[in-house]
């Protein structure tokens, strides 16, 4: 008796078994009967028959694990001939079954399943594929369904590159509007940076004038303050030779003096004498008098010197602070003005960059569009 496994009872089987991830061509999976190695020949054409569309028959064991396949064209050429149904009929299908057949199991990768398909002989290249889960039967792939798959895959596979290409598309622009964006902005910062260079310089040359101007002021104290010194010195050497001539004056006025006595003790020979000696003592005290003048008016003079060179040391301590700043100042611009030289610079190379990236990007834009055009 022939066994046969039903279509209700292979599918009862595969519905037992796990799932696994689906790939596309398990929706165009066909049933196909499939038979015991020990069913005949005869009973084989009777089945081939029997269903005009039955393209084939796949051969396997009491556990639905396929291993070969009986391919209805092959089939019918075997059995055409003259003799063959008397000398087959009643011999195993496995005599007529092709033992090369293509067995795969289910969740293989597609483009693997289509390039095993592709692999195959001529003779072969149209017969159906057996489709196996868990190494048990599960159906059968047509040559029709195969190239249906290797068409979808293709359509499926332009979409996508179209969709990369627009994407890819979207992206360029989007870079390429980006980079205009840096370009302008390195523009502006450029700009930017040429104001301030010049605003630098400006600042700069100020600072350098007016720190000249405060040097010749410093000059010009030191100097003032070596005149002013000497000047004391002067001054003091003065003093000294008054009180030089007030010493005179003391001893020209008791000179005098003791003339004045003498000449009273001489009577009236001494008259004339006195005379003499009473106006030597008018000029020793007009003398005194104007030499202490000369005192007073030298001690008030050294107290303006003083003064002056105490606020001397003064302005010539404020303004060697002040060009001490001022120095510092000029420093400072100097490395604001490295700074901004550098920044400028590296906004050159920025912009050389974008310069670059936006070439590669309408480079890679006009290949991406003559692609686009061929699909």
């Amino acid at each position: 008796m022939t066994m046969l496994l039903t279509k209700m009872e292979v599918r009862r089987e595969e519905a037992n078994r796990p799932s696994i991830i689906k790939r596309e061509y398990e929706d165009l999976i066909q049933f196909a009967p499939i038979i015991l190695a020990s069913t005949t020949i005869e009973e084989a054409d009777h089945r081939f028959r029997e269903d005009g569309s039955l393209r084939c028959l796949v051969i396997g064991n009491e556990h639905s694990e396929p291993f070969g396949i009986v391919m209805r064209e092959r089939f019918h050429e075997k059995m055409s001939k003259r003799f063959s149904p008397a000398l087959y009929y009643e011999k195993s299908i496995v005599r007529l079954m092709d033992k090369e057949a293509l067995i795969v199991e289910c969740g293989i990768d597609t483009e693997q399943l289509l390039d095993m398909s592709a692999s195959r002989s001529e003779e072969r290249m149209y017969d159906s594929i057996v489709v196996t889960r868990g190494g048990k039967y599960v159906g059968i792939l047509t040559s029709k369904q195969l190239s249906s798959l290797s068409n979808q895959i293709r359509l499926e596979a332009k979409q996508k590159e179209s969709e990369v290409i627009t994407s890819t598309l979207g992206a360029l622009h989007s870079i390429l509007a980006e980079t205009e964006h840096v370009r302008q902005a390195s523009a502006d910062g450029k700009s930017h940076a040429d104001r301030m260079i010049d605003e630098t310089l400006t600042g700069k040359t100020v600072l350098d004038q007016v720190s000249s101007a405060f040097q010749q002021v410093s000059i010009r104290v030191e100097s003032q303050a070596r005149q002013t010194k000497e000047l004391t010195e002067h001054t003091t050497a003065v003093a000294d030779a008054v009180s030089v001539i007030r010493s005179w004056s003391d001893s020209c006025h008791m000179l005098a003096l003791n003339a004045s006595i003498e000449a009273a003790r001489a009577g009236e020979h001494g008259r004339g004498f006195e005379v003499v000696a009473s106006e030597v003592r008018k000029l020793a005290s007009l003398t005194k008098a104007a030499t202490e003048q000369i005192d007073e008016t030298l001690h008030q003079m050294m107290e303006a010197l003083t003064l002056t060179i105490t606020t001397g040391d003064q302005a010539h301590s404020e303004v060697n602070t002040t060009l001490e700043g001022l120095n510092a100042a000029l420093s400072k611009f100097e490395q604001l003005f490295r700074a901004i030289a550098e920044n400028r610079n590296r906004l050159d190379q920025v912009d050389a960059y974008a310069a670059r990236m936006a070439v590669t990007a309408n480079e890679a834009n006009r290949q991406l569009q003559t692609m686009s055009a061929q699909d």
